[in-house]
């Protein structure tokens, strides 16, 4: 168990700097970081899927394709596009924070569809982390609404509904593939989805290029200079270690654990997203914050205390 949580904080602590990484990337809109992140992801996806043809397509069946296909469209693109959106209009923090839900919402539905732990010991670390959550939104909410800018804020909180919910969907979908297909390693089912998911990014970069290519927006791609260089860096650095290695060692870690612990030890991925905000913003968190981090770390105690003692009883009996 152990190991599965370490490799589980691993990718929460890789995955904390998407809420940073798109600020150092300006003149690009959501949809062309989306697309620059897992462009790279899916090129290092398709160069590792060559050089292991052999040994992979033999445990490959049409059903997984069109799995790892519609994962990929959905879990990858379609997640991170609304996600960027949920950053630029509701703030990085915010961001950071809806997806903070995640862990409960990944607990719950994986735990309906596994089965794996008692649902009551689910609702205290639910229940503590959810209370933490509002406590390190709240200022968030309150320096949004005083600045007048409430209307973008909701659009980008529906947005991070729309991220978590595909979020959730994903995560857990991943680990019953994993669990169905125990011939494919994590690291090649990262590679599978990543190769899916640039097919399909090539279908929708050639839809996005037929509307705007008489539009001046499209100098982006026409001229070399500060802000394409730091495009690409940027794109990489989402592309591989935030999406291949990020999502390997969470696939490695949530094959080892139950799904609804799993899933509530993303919470960290929600701490440190919040950590990188503020020391880039250079400001600590407010006691309001800093009470509602200390709550979030409670949950992941209880839960941890409670499928702990599950276990044993299992074991007992």
């Amino acid at each position: 168990m152990i190991r599965g949580i370490a490799y589980i904080i691993l990718a929460c602590f890789i995955w904390g700097s998407i809420f940073i990484i798109p600020r150092f990337m300006p003149g690009f809109d959501s949809f062309e970081i989306s697309l620059g992140r897992y462009f790279f992801y899916g090129t290092a996806s398709l160069l590792l899927l060559i050089y292991n043809r052999f040994r992979l397509f033999s445990k490959i069946d049409s059903a997984l394709w069109w799995r790892a296909f519609w994962l990929g469209i959905a879990g990858n693109i379609l997640y991170y596009f609304v996600l960027v959106v949920c950053m630029r209009d509701a703030g990085a923090d915010i961001s950071a924070l809806m997806l903070g839900v995640s862990p409960i919402t990944i607990a719950w539905y994986g735990n309906w569809r596994s089965k794996e732990s008692r649902f009551r010991n689910l609702v205290i670390p639910s229940i503590v982390t959810g209370i933490g959550l509002i406590l390190v939104n709240l200022p968030a909410f309150e320096h949004s609404a005083m600045e007048g800018t409430l209307g973008r804020y909701v659009i980008g909180l529906l947005a991070g509904f729309l991220a978590l919910g595909l979020w959730t969907w994903y995560a857990v979908s991943s680990k019953i593939v994993l669990t169905r297909y125990p011939s494919v390693s994590a690291s090649e089912w990262s590679t599978l989805l990543g190769f899916a998911t640039l097919i399909s990014l090539v279908a929708v970069t050639g839809i996005y290029l037929f509307f705007v290519w008489d539009s001046p927006h499209l100098h982006h791609y026409m001229r070399w200079g500060e802000e394409m260089q730091a495009f690409l860096i940027g794109s990489a650095c989402l592309g591989i270690p935030c999406s291949w290695f990020g999502f390997y060692l969470w696939s490695k870690g949530s094959y080892l654990l139950p799904v609804s612990l799993s899933g509530q030890l993303m919470i960290f991925e929600t701490l440190f997203g919040l950590c990188f905000v503020h020391l880039l913003d250079q400001h600590f968190p407010t006691p309001v914050e800093w009470l509602g981090m200390i709550a979030m770390l409670g949950g992941i105690l209880a839960a941890l205390l409670l499928t702990k003692q599950e276990q044993a009883e299992r074991a007992h009996a």
